[in-house]
This record gives structure tokens, sequence and C-alpha cells, in this order.
């Protein structure tokens, strides 16, 4: 594949699982400022070396990651400056490690509930990237504790709260003019904030954003009230939703218990295709997947069920979160970037490639993985 036979209609920046813990300069949090029953447990876990993989999402950030990300942002803006298409940030959730902060410390740091978006808002702002588009994850809406241990948690008024801070709504939309051609972002809600079971859990399921409808017929009408059918002309349509539509290995008990149900994702599957998506973005598993060494340029092929061929789910890992008892492996402190090419010759597909930045622990620094861009796939339906 040569570059004069493709032109790239948009690049996507793609971020998700930050787990900031964060004031809103920045500065890491003490651990005074979770729950009490929060700390006793965090403090029981490491005393008895208690390893599950459930507790990892107990832990925080990695400040030096997050430093790194900030400069790889910058870098990136750079670079975007000097290209004829639009580079965008995708957020998929979870920027926040324990959701919102606890009242009283929010007042004393400007009125902020959630330092950590704020902060990350910061960060953007200063890189100059101009479009963004981002939908919440299951941490986000936490209260500043393990949920099963914050009964009275207001889930559902933390995440109107957050709404309300970061300015959007169900099935919001960035649209985004390239030539002739329209590139769409939607969100969808994945977090059932009714449901204290399901948000301890970390279990997926379509809801409307902000409450009090959680219904997933309600969620998925949402969004194609928000999208209005299927697409006049030539449009990109992608979505964002924190938990991944395809559930990918690896699994197991422990797995299928706290990451890897999607309720209703073969109704969202559903839905998508008949409104002419070809892109979705997720998180929430701190996996990248397809696997980072997956190349469609090699012969490989993918199967994404319940999602039908016409669409192609890209879920990124953390960049900053310490990977706790799974161990550094390819699939962490990592991003990715996306870009979605034309073909000169055909008129009806999408090429998209992913170029995945892997944080070097020796030199603090986020550097591009060997090997550059990977061909994901070569024949998304335009």
């Amino acid at each position: 594949m040569t570059s004069d036979e493709f032109t790239t209609l948009v690049s996507v920046v793609h971020l998700t699982d930050l787990h900031l813990f964060v004031s809103s300069d920045g500065s890491t949090r003490p651990p005074s400022e979770l729950t009490a029953l929060t700390r006793l447990l965090r403090s029981g876990l490491g005393r008895f070396g208690v390893t599950e993989p459930w507790a990892d999402g107990l832990g925080v950030h990695n400040s030096y990651a997050v430093d790194a990300l900030s400069d790889a942002l910058d870098a990136l803006s750079d670079r975007a400056r000097s290209e004829p298409h639009p580079t965008v940030v995708a957020l998929t959730g979870d920027v926040e490690a324990m959701g919102r902060r606890l009242p009283v410390l929010a007042r004393a740091d400007r009125g902020m509930p959630f330092p950590g978006y704020e902060f990350l808002r910061s960060v953007l702002d200063q890189s100059g990237i101009r479009w963004r588009a981002l939908v919440h994850g299951n941490h986000d809406v936490w209260s500043s504790g393990w949920p099963l241990l914050t009964p009275n948690a207001d889930f559902a008024g933390n995440a109107e709260d957050l709404a309300e801070v970061l300015e959007w709504s169900h099935g919001a939309c960035v649209a985004i003019e390239v030539g002739q051609t329209r590139v769409e972002f939607y969100q969808l809600s994945s977090i059932p904030t009714t449901s204290l079971t399901l948000a301890a859990a970390a279990t997926g399921r379509p809801s409307c954003y902000p409450p009090p409808d959680d219904s997933i017929e309600s969620a998925i009408a949402g969004l194609e009230s928000a999208v209005g059918g299927a697409p006049d002309g030539d449009a990109i349509r992608i979505l964002l939703v924190h938990h991944p539509l395809h559930d990918f290995p690896p699994g197991g008990l422990g797995h299928r218990w706290t990451t890897g149900r999607h309720i209703g994702a073969d109704k969202v599957a559903e839905a998508i295709e008949r409104l002419g998506f070809q892109i979705v973005l997720t998180g929430h598993r701190h996996r990248t997947d397809p696997a980072p060494d997956f190349d469609a340029s090699n012969g490989q092929r993918v199967e994404q069920s319940p999602l039908l061929p016409s669409v192609f789910q890209l879920c990124a890992s953390s960049p900053t979160q310490s990977p706790g008892s799974n161990g550094i492996d390819e699939h962490s402190y990592s991003f990715s970037k996306y870009e979605v090419l034309a073909s000169e010759q055909s008129t009806n597909s999408l090429v998209l490639r992913r170029l995945m930045f892997i944080y070097s622990d020796v030199d603090r620094v986020f550097l591009p993985a060997d090997g550059g861009y990977k061909i994901l796939s070569t024949d998304l339906a335009f």
C-alpha cells in the first residue's frame, strides 16, 4: 500500500482507562481521600498478598506515565498541525480512578468534583488538539471508593453531575466535514447507574445518559434518535462505548464476573449496523484488541461476534495505570492512534490502520511501536 493510492480522512488518538487519582493541577492525591472502608480493603489486600485480578481496579495511575502521556499528546498535536486531515482525541472512559471526589475535598480544589477530567482537559487544551469525543466509564461514577463499600452512593447523581461538568449528553455527536465526507463520533453509555451489583461487578449494559431511564431499549432508541437513521451520502460513523461489544479473550470465571459481560451487546450490534456505523471504540478491559501483532496485510482476519463484518471494534489498553497482578506485557502502558483512509481507486471501502505507542520505563517517554502502522482492515463499507 503506497501513500499515493490512499487519502487519510481522519486520525484518531484513542485514550482509555487512565485511572487518574489527581487534583485538578495533576498532583497525585493522598490515599486519605478514599473512603475509610476502601482504604481498609486496600491495606488488607496488600498485607495478605492478595493479587486477584479484580483487586487491580483499586489501583491508580503511574505519575511518570501521566507526565509522558502529556508530552506525547503535545508531540502528536505538533504533527497534526502539519497534516491536511483532522486529528480527534477519543476518550472511552475511566479517566477517574475512584470517581467523584468527596464533596468537602472538592470544595477545597476550586469546587472540582471530577479533578481527573479537569486535569486531562487542561492537558488537551495545552496540546491544542481541537477535536474531542468522549464517553464515561464505570469508575467515573464511583464515590471515592469501591461500589460495594459505598452502598449509599448516588451513582445516577454522579453521572448527571459528570454530564454537566463535561457538557455532553446521551448520543451526543461530534461531526467533522472532511471534503465531501462527514466523520461522525457518537457516544453510548454502558454504565447502569441504578444497579449497585452491576456497578461493583463492572458489567456493562446500555443505559440512557444521564439517567433516570436505565433500560436497554431506551438507550438504543436514544442513540437512534441522535443519529437520525442511515447516513445520507458519504459518512464515517464511529461509536464510543466503554464496555466492549465483542467479548474477546482471555476468558475465565474471574473475567466473566468482573469485566467480560456487556448485557444487550447483540441489540446494540444490530442497531449500529442498521445505522451505518463502521467503527466501535471501546476500553474497560485494559487490553489492546485486535492484538498488538495483528496485521491484515498478511492475510489475518478477525471475527468479532455479535458485530457483523461491516463493523470493526477497536479496544485500547491503559497508558497510565499499573498492570498490577497481571504483570507487564504487550498490552501494558500503551495507547493507539488510528488512521481511516479512503482509496483513490475504490469509492466504497475504507482502510483502517493502527500505530501503537508504548511507554518506556527507562526513558519515561511513549515511543511508536516497532514496525510502525499495521493494517487492521481493508474493506470497511463506505
